[in-house]
C-alpha cells in the first residue's frame, strides 16, 4: 500500500512527528511525506520525503496514492481539551491507537562529528528567545511564544558571567541584539542541540530537537502548554498561568484572548535564578 502523509506546519511539529510516521511507515510500507521542512527527514530509510513546492505532488504522488492522510492535530477535541499531548494525537489519526513516540532524527556522521568537535571542551547553551511569531518593531508576541527583549538580554548576561557561551539559534530579523547568533542551517542546529550543554527556549522547536535525542530541554512556559507539547522529564518553569479558550484560534477570540494573557511571557528574575538552579550552576 502506497499511503501520501502532507504535514504543513512549523518545523517544531514536523520533527515531533518523526517517529509517529517512521512507525507508521514500518507498519504499512511504502510512506510518502510532503512538508515545507525535507530535511527533517534526511536519513530516514523508512520515509521518501518530498517538498510541498513540487508542482508535481498530486499528478505524480497524491494522485498514485492508496491512501492520502493530512495530519492535523488541530481538528481534534482531544487535542483542544488538554486532553492528549499533540504526539498521541498525531497517533491516533495515522491509526496507531493511543501511543506515544519521541521524536527520531537522523544525523550524517559529517553533521554528527562537526557538532560534536564544535561542542568538545565548551559550557554551550543554546537559547530560543524569540518564537517565529514574535513582533520586530515593539518586542511583542501575541501568541506569547517569545522572551521579551529585555528579559533575554539579562538571561544571555546572567550565564555569561558564569562562563557560558550562549548562542542565540532563532533571530526572526532581529537584528539588534548582543548575544552571539548561529548563521546555519537547520539540520546543523539540530545536531549542536545534541551536543550542548544545555537548550531553554520558550517556544518549542528546541525541547523537540533535543527529546530526538533522548535529552531535556529548559521550557519557560508562557502560550506554550506543557500538557499538550513538552515532555515528561522537561524543566518547566512558568510565572503565570495562561488562560485558554476552547477552540482555539478562532478569529473571534484572538482579540480576547490577547487581552487576557498578554502578561504571561512577563518573565522576571525569579525565572532566571530556577534556570540558574536547574542548570546546577548556583
Amino acid at each position: 500500500m502506497k499511503t501520501t502523509i502532507f504535514i504543513d506546519w512549523g518545523i517544531w511539529r514536523v520533527i515531533a512527528s518523526t517517529w509517529v510516521i517512521t512507525e507508521y511507515a514500518k507498519q504499512n510500507g511504502e510512506t510518502h511525506v510532503i512538508t515545507p521542512h525535507v530535511s527533517v527527514f534526511w536519513g530516514n530509510k523508512d520515509i521518501i520525503v518530498h517538498s510541498n513546492d513540487d508542482r508535481r505532488i498530486f499528478s505524480e504522488l497524491i494522485n498514485t496514492s492508496d491512501k492520502y492522510i493530512e495530519l492535523e492535530p488541530y481538528k481534534m477535541i482531544e487535542f483542544f481539551k488538554e486532553w492528549k499531548h499533540i504526539i498521541n494525537c498525531m497517533s491516533i489519526q495515522l491509526w496507531l491507537w493511543d501511543n506515544f513516540y519521541n521524536p527520531i532524527m537522523f544525523l550524517s556522521e559529517k553533521e554528527d562529528i562537526d557538532a560534536k568537535t564544535y561542542c568538545k571542551g565548551k559550557n554551550i547553551i543554546l537559547i530560543q528567545p524569540f518564537g517565529s511569531s514574535v513582533w520586530t518593531n515593539n518586542d511583542g508576541d501575541d501568541t506569547y511564544r517569545s522572551m521579551k527583549l529585555g528579559f533575554a538580554y539579562e538571561l544571555w548576561h546572567r550565564l555569561s558571567e558564569l562562563w557560558y557561551i550562549v548562542i542565540q539559534v532563532w533571530v526572526n530579523q532581529l537584528e539588534v541584539w548582543t548575544m552571539q547568533q548561529l548563521n546555519t542551517d537547520i539540520r546543523n542546529i539540530i545536531a549542536l542541540a545534541k551536543y550542548s550543554k544545555h537548550t531553554i527556549g520558550c517556544d518549542s522547536f528546541l525541547n523537540h530537537a533535543r527529546k530526538a535525542f533522548w535529552l531535556n530541554n529548559i521550557s519557560l512556559r508562557a502560550g506554550t502548554d506543557e500538557k499538550r507539547f513538552w515532555y515528561a522529564d522537561d524543566i518547566i518553569i512558568r510565572e503565570h498561568e495562561f488562560k485558554e479558550y476552547v477552540p482555539l484560534r478562532l478569529p473571534i477570540n484572538d482579540f480576547e484572548l490577547y487581552n487576557i494573557n498578554c502578561w504571561t511571557n512577563n518573565f522576571s528574575d525569579k525565572s532566571i535564578d530556577l534556570i540558574l538552579s536547574n542548570i546546577n550552576i548556583i
